[in-house]
């Protein structure tokens, strides 16, 4: 155990000693991570510091104890490592069962129930309508165009009372997106709302029916994160995106369940291609990103649909939007 602790400690290496060196973090001594040498005087009481003469040359570091790691204090690190992992795998054991389950219950379901393939699933996706102030593609987020800003323009609903006031007075002349906006604040007792699960699902739904694309992207949201029925969620997030106006974040989250529960790697990025590139959906983008680092997209398709992207973002640009974000962000209007 003396032993041990010397090798943990590091702070008794005697001249001669053949080190590794890890963990520096400046950008100096990052090139010399992973390289090997040999400590050549003993520990520096003033600066604390052993001088390492490095193998592969001539050159001398200065380097503190914490950096250094010997053949023994390694073997000791891995097997730190490995008892903090088994401590992780026992104490977490009923979670990562019932992530198995829910993968398990995911496929299951939609194992053979995969329908055919809508022909305009992967068509190119409808033009974002214009504002009607500036003429130039609405923001793809409703908190940029709704109830905020766009343009410096704003409807004037800063309270959870007004709000609500100002939805159900929407909600009588059968307006969507005041059903759909109450039900996600329902459902998530969010902005001053009580939460009732089962009255917000019911104005989602009421949302749905009405034909506003946001509404199917929060039920498929519960169908999947909630009911655990994979189905029913694809279905939703499917119509969803399909809509004059599509909601890209159920073209999204398609393809994440594409991509983690069912196995389909290619449809994903087909998914977040569509996204991205077509409509500028920032997250679908990040996504491929990922997926170019894991081979699953080619540079050619992840310049192509970024290029595409950029492009899309800047047809939703100007500079009053940029100084409304400014002004909203300053909180001059509370």
């Amino acid at each position: 155990m003396a032993s041990q602790d010397r090798d943990l400690n590091r702070n008794d290496l005697s001249v001669g000693t053949e080190v590794t060196i890890v963990g520096l973090k400046s950008e100096k001594g990052k090139i010399h991570n992973g390289k090997i040498g040999v400590v050549s005087s003993p520990l520096d009481p003033t600066t604390e510091r052993y001088a390492v003469k490095l193998q592969d040359g001539e050159k001398m570091l200065s380097i503190k104890p914490s950096n250094l790691r010997t053949k023994n204090s390694k073997n000791t690190d891995d097997k730190k490592l490995n008892d903090l992992e088994m401590k992780y795998l026992y104490e977490n054991r009923h979670d990562m069962v019932s992530k198995l389950m829910q993968f398990m219950e995911f496929s299951g379901k939609f194992s053979g129930q995969r329908a055919p393939d809508n022909p305009r699933l992967f068509e190119k996706a409808p033009p974002q309508p214009d504002c009607e102030i500036c003429m130039l593609p609405l923001p793809l987020s409703r908190l940029e165009r709704d109830f905020q800003y766009c343009c410096g323009k704003s409807i004037p609903v800063v309270e959870s009372k007004a709000m609500a006031r100002c939805l159900k007075r929407h909600m009588k002349r059968g307006n969507a997106n005041a059903f759909t906006i109450m039900g996600e604040c329902t459902y998530r007792g969010t902005e001053g709302f009580r939460q009732d699960a089962a009255k917000g699902k019911e104005l989602l739904e009421k949302g749905a029916e009405l034909g506003d694309s946001a509404a199917y992207g929060h039920l498929g949201d519960i169908h999947a994160d909630v009911d655990r029925d994979a189905p029913k969620a694809m279905k939703c997030w499917e119509t969803g995106a399909l809509m004059p106006v599509p909601n890209l974040h159920s073209r999204h989250r398609m393809g994440m369940m594409e991509w983690d529960l069912l196995g389909s790697t290619e449809r994903a990025v087909m998914h977040w291609r569509v996204a991205a590139g077509r409509c500028g959906y920032k997250k679908s983008m990040t996504s491929l990103m990922e997926a170019n680092k894991t081979g699953h997209i080619t540079k050619d398709d992840l310049s192509a649909t970024l290029q595409a992207y950029k492009e899309s973002v800047d047809s939703m640009s100007s500079l009053d939007r940029k100084r409304a974000v400014e002004i909203r962000n300053s909180g001059i209007f509370g």
